[in-house]
């Protein structure tokens, strides 16, 4: 009787995390977004607000870190925008599309050698993903 109360409340216990978990996510996904419609209508303060509360939902949603990098760049923001998508790089360094956001920032702000690198593990990650598909198949 005592070990079925106790798996019952433990089943409890992981559920609700559980919910809570995925509950942040859906914030996370909404906020996301709105950003992304606010960036589109050019309200690239709002939206940055709106990655930020994407990002505290959920910290290593990078897609979020991308977009809040190239609304701070349309806004002029250069250091904020590298930033951003620095942080992106560190959360996802095998991921192409940070590497890919981060290529584009870079050779817009003209500093074409460092945009060469970043395209450079953006091709390497595409690579490495590619690889690990055919093992799988």
């Amino acid at each position: 009787m005592k070990k079925s109360i106790f798996l019952i409340i433990i089943i409890c216990c992981l559920a609700g995390w559980g919910t809570y978990y995925l509950v942040k996510l859906c914030f996370a996904r909404t906020y996301y977004n709105r950003g992304v419609a606010l960036a589109k209508n050019e309200l690239y303060e709002e939206s940055i607000s709106s990655y930020e509360k994407a990002i505290k939902c959920e910290p290593h949603y990078v897609e979020a870190w991308c977009s809040k990098a190239i609304s701070f760049f349309r806004l002029g923001k250069y250091d904020e925008a590298l930033k951003a998508v620095e942080r992106a790089t560190e959360l996802a360094p095998d991921y192409p599309f940070v590497w890919n956001s981060k290529a584009w920032l870079l050779e817009t702000l003209g500093r074409k050698e460092e945009a060469k690198e970043a395209y450079k593990k953006m091709a390497a990650c595409k690579k490495s993903r590619a690889a690990k598909n055919k093992i799988k198949l």
